[in-house]
């Protein structure tokens, strides 16, 4: 049996008011007394009255709801991220509807159409499209914000960190302590241009300090299990150190996979930071907990998510404002797993 809802009728006929009357106390209507409001609304709360928002959508061509696609719902990182842009959504008075693309392509493109369908104002997204004018077809480049830096400039508004940055700096840290034969531990995102940033990173920290670049180096996770971050790295690192692959340093695409690297290092007996120094990126709460604790690239996931918002509100507000790229700046926190040999 479907569910009944309250309408305004059910809430007319228990006060005795017009059904105008009622819709306009709800809505705080001016013309309305505080007396007549109060007899209202506590009806409402009393008969467990929701109000119909599609109906209200509808009459208004506005939504006041924004949507949002995550690529990895396993990773505590969107958890710090969403909590920003609830954040944020909760003062400027707009709702989340949030949806997962799991790392695939083809849900990423769906969940896009399923939240145009419920007709969002806005969308964030974090990207696995190598290209994002794809979806110009959709009109979200002008009320969507990317989560991450796009190589196609003039598209869409993004924000995003300093990924090469990042990454260089933890790869030069390594090498500062000693390391010269260092991982690149990857995954399954690194075909994306934004993602691909840390990468570049890694490879670029390398090549500037005099240290022969290796293409066996660059560890990829490309088909494990995407929703096992941590087994991913645990697997990858298991599979290197049993192949014979020599090295005296890991830096990982993000901290889910240096906690697997570090199971994987203990299971075989290498010491951490004496034979091989980590440095992950993204610095969760957990990187502090994990032994030894996780040297790693901090930023503040939750101001991140703050300012999406921000952006994309700004960006609906005003249609012909000049496109932008917004970057968050970000530094090295040095812990116990990356220290001097």
């Amino acid at each position: 049996m479907s569910r009944k809802y309250i309408t305004l009728k059910d809430i007319s006929d228990k006060t005795g008011l017009a059904i105008t009357t009622v819709s306009k106390a709800l809505r705080n209507h001016p013309d309305i007394s505080a007396k007549t409001k109060k007899i209202v609304e506590e009806a409402a709360e009393e008969m467990g009255y929701i109000k119909n928002f599609s109906a209200s959508q509808l009459k208004r061509n506005k939504s006041n709801t924004i949507g949002v696609v995550l690529s990895d719902s396993s990773n505590p990182f969107f958890a710090e991220f969403m909590a920003g842009l609830e954040s944020e959504a909760f003062t400027q008075g707009y709702k989340l509807i949030r949806m997962n693309s799991e790392g695939e392509q083809e849900r990423e493109e769906q969940a896009i159409k399923t939240l145009l369908q419920y007709r969002v104002d806005g969308i964030v997204i974090f990207p696995l499209q190598e290209e994002i004018r794809k979806y110009r077809k959709y009109g979200i480049t002008r009320n969507g914000v990317l989560i991450g830096w796009s190589k196609e400039e003039g598209i869409i508004d993004c924000v995003y960190t300093e990924e090469f940055k990042g990454m260089y700096m933890a790869t030069k840290h390594l090498i500062e302590t000693g390391r010269r034969k260092i991982l690149f531990l990857d995954n399954f995102l690194y075909k994306t241009g934004y993602y691909g940033r840390r990468f570049e990173g890694y490879k670029k920290a390398i090549i500037d300090n005099g240290i022969e670049y290796r293409e066996e180096n660059h560890l990829i996770n490309a088909n494990l299990e995407k929703q096992h971050r941590i087994f991913e790295g645990y697997a990858a690192i298991k599979e290197a150190i049993e192949s014979g692959k020599q090295f005296d340093g890991l830096v990982c695409f993000n901290d889910l996979l240096a906690y697997g690297a570090i199971k994987a290092l203990h299971e075989k007996k290498i010491q951490i930071p004496e034979d091989v120094g980590i440095v992950g990126y993204d610095d969760l709460e957990f990187s502090m907990m994990v032994y030894p604790s996780l040297s790693s690239v901090n930023y503040s996931k939750f101001n991140w998510g703050e300012l999406a918002l921000r952006t994309l509100l700004e960006r609906l507000t005003d249609q012909d404002m000049p496109l932008r790229q917004i970057v968050i700046d970000v530094e090295l926190n040095i812990r116990e797993s990356s220290t001097k040999r």
